[in-house]
């Protein structure tokens, strides 16, 4: 049975080569997270194939149990490869978050929090000369 009926808005601004950590209760309103897992995608559109992130709680996705909140972090390593990816140009990109309760049916999913990345390009990098 899903936690709400509607997504909370969660919009990031992720610096591409930067580290990015942010938490939140996008509904507004702390649900009990106990006994849940996240995953989590970020794409150029909704349609599109290709992910710029996907994670995973415990692996970029950090869960509050009964505190509610949850965060996502992503390493300067990530965030540089979605620079690259978008080729080095200011965008918006589509992302959403969603839960499922561990040992229910993997196909009652709740969408926790939606929204957009917007990604800033870095014009410092490692590589360059």
């Amino acid at each position: 049975m899903p936690l709400a009926s509607k997504a909370g808005l969660w919009n990031l601004e992720v610096e591409a080569g930067a580290t990015f950590s942010e938490r939140a209760t996008p509904s507004g309103t702390p649900w009990d997270l106990t006994n849940y897992s996240a995953r989590a995608m970020a794409r150029v559109t909704y349609p599109a194939t290709e992910t710029l992130f996907s994670l995973t709680d415990g692996d970029g996705i950090t869960l509050g149990g009964t505190d509610g909140w949850v965060q996502v972090d992503l390493t300067s390593a990530q965030t540089t490869a979605i620079g690259e990816a978008l080729e080095f140009v200011e965008q918006q990109v589509v992302w959403d978050l969603e839960l499922v309760l561990d040992g229910s049916d993997p196909e009652d999913v709740t969408r926790f929090a939606q929204g957009v990345v917007t990604v800033s390009p870095e014009s410092t990098r490692v590589d360059a000369p």
